[in-house]
């Protein structure tokens, strides 16, 4: 069961730093800033969403 608990932990970090990449790109396009960055915050979080849907997709928990 350990293994499931840390496989859990680490897909909750990564959903954390989702949040924070989407919170970045929100507070700057409401700043009207750096219209390049957010696209590279857009495409780093649809990066971060297909991993998590990966992972827990439930071929891929570890088995315990």
């Amino acid at each position: 069961m350990n293994a499931l608990l840390d496989h859990i932990q680490n897909q909750q970090a990564r959903a954390m730093h989702l949040e924070h990449i989407l919170e970045a790109a929100q507070v700057l396009d409401n700043e009207g800033l750096a219209p390049a960055a957010i696209s590279s915050l857009i495409s780093t979080a649809r990066d971060i969403a297909g991993e998590l849907n990966a992972a827990l997709d439930s071929v891929a928990l570890p088995e315990g």
